[in-house]
C-alpha cells in the first residue's frame, strides 16, 4: 500500500506508514529545536511521546525515521504543522 508515496503495510493506516528518509532529511534538526525551545530533556519528551530516550535521540540524529503516527503526535504536541516537520524547505517559525 502506498500513502502521498510513503510505503505501507495494511496493520494500520498511520502505525504501518513508514515515512521515507530521503522525504525528511531535517526531521531530526527541527525535532531537536522544538525540544529545546520547550526546555524539555530527551526523557522528558520521550515520556510524553510513550516511546524510549534513545528512539528520540536517534529520530533527531537522523538514525531513525517516524511512522506517519509520531510525526502527528509530534505536530500536535509543538503545535506545528506535519507539512513543516516533513518538508525539508519548510522552516520553524521563531
Amino acid at each position: 500500500m502506498s500513502l502521498w508515496g510513503h510505503k505501507c503495510n495494511n496493520s494500520s493506516l498511520f502505525t504501518g506508514c513508514q515515512i521515507q528518509k530521503e522525504d525528511m532529511e531535517r526531521f531530526g534538526e527541527k525535532l531537536r529545536t522544538l525540544r529545546n525551545r520547550q526546555g524539555l530533556s530527551l526523557r522528558q519528551l520521550s515520556d510524553i511521546l510513550e516511546v524510549g530516550h534513545s528512539y528520540i535521540a536517534k529520530m533527531e540524529r537522523g538514525e531513525k525515521t517516524p511512522n506517519v503516527a509520531m510525526v502527528l503526535r509530534v505536530s500536535q504536541i509543538f503545535e506545528v504543522t506535519t507539512d513543516v516537520l516533513i518538508k525539508d524547505e519548510l522552516e520553524l517559525k521563531d
